[in-house]
């Protein structure tokens, strides 16, 4: 089963350093963006944050529409 949008398993769970290896995003930017809510929405496993890859991309996306808006 895939989301129809990004082609991704919608229950793929990714940790801190997975997001890292994906997205490009320093470790330490993830953390802060969890800390200060501007990074995606997360679960907790326990103590350690899980990300769900589908929501990442979508976040990535809005992100990504936000700064094309601010351009014109």
């Amino acid at each position: 089963m895939s989301d129809s949008n990004t082609g991704i398993d919608p229950f793929e769970m990714w940790d801190e350093v997975e997001f890292s290896k994906r997205t490009g995003y320093h470790v330490r930017k993830i953390q802060r963006g969890r800390k200060d809510g501007g990074g995606p929405p997360f679960i907790l496993e326990g103590k350690k944050p899980r990300y769900r890859a589908v929501s990442v991309l979508r976040w990535l996306e809005a992100c990504e529409q936000s700064a094309d808006r601010m351009a014109s």
